[in-house]
């Protein structure tokens, strides 16, 4: 929604199994919509490239996330040509932000434990095909962070392409 353009974008945390949990009201009845004239607009800033990695590897004030499994992040589960992560990426399994008993992400001060000591003026996540990434993007908004990306190629791009770095 942000990369659309919207301005007030919020998510319901817990989901709906929440919501019910909570005795918040649900209706069977059908709402009348009545058009806005909302004009999507593309925001570039909100996704990178396979070039913008490229250019940002290395750099300390760009933190790049891996929402996929461990075992996909070190290697030990195959999911294309090649094995392995990110030169410099962290492993934040999406998974993990998410309490298994609430089912509701879990606290800022957990999840901040996920990040470690890293104070990077951006965030970039991937997975394997930015499904996991598009979590770990509302993470990082969620815990007050205002450059976040998601890495459209992701794992799927980078994984298969012989010529690119990995660690």
């Amino acid at each position: 929604m942000e990369f659309f353009g919207h301005k007030k974008v919020q998510v319901l945390n817990g989901g709906i199994r929440k919501w019910i949990q909570e005795g918040r009201s649900l209706s069977k009845e059908t709402l009348r919509v009545f058009p806005h004239g909302f004009l999507p607009v593309p925001k570039r800033k909100h996704i990178a490239n396979m070039d913008w990695i490229k250019r940002h590897l290395g750099n300390p004030n760009v933190l790049l996330v891996d929402a996929r499994s461990s075992n996909e992040f070190n290697g030990k589960k195959k999911k294309g040509h090649r094995v392995g992560h990110l030169p410099g990426a962290i492993n934040i399994d999406w998974k993990k932000t998410i309490d298994p008993i609430k089912g509701t992400l879990r606290g800022s001060r957990d999840l901040l434990k996920l990040i470690g000591k890293s104070s990077p003026r951006e965030v970039v996540t991937y997975c394997q095909t930015g499904y996991r990434a598009s979590h770990d993007y509302v993470v990082a908004r969620h815990l007050g962070f205002q450059k976040v990306r998601v890495y459209e190629g992701s794992w799927q791009e980078w994984g298969n392409n012989p010529h690119l770095p990995l660690e």
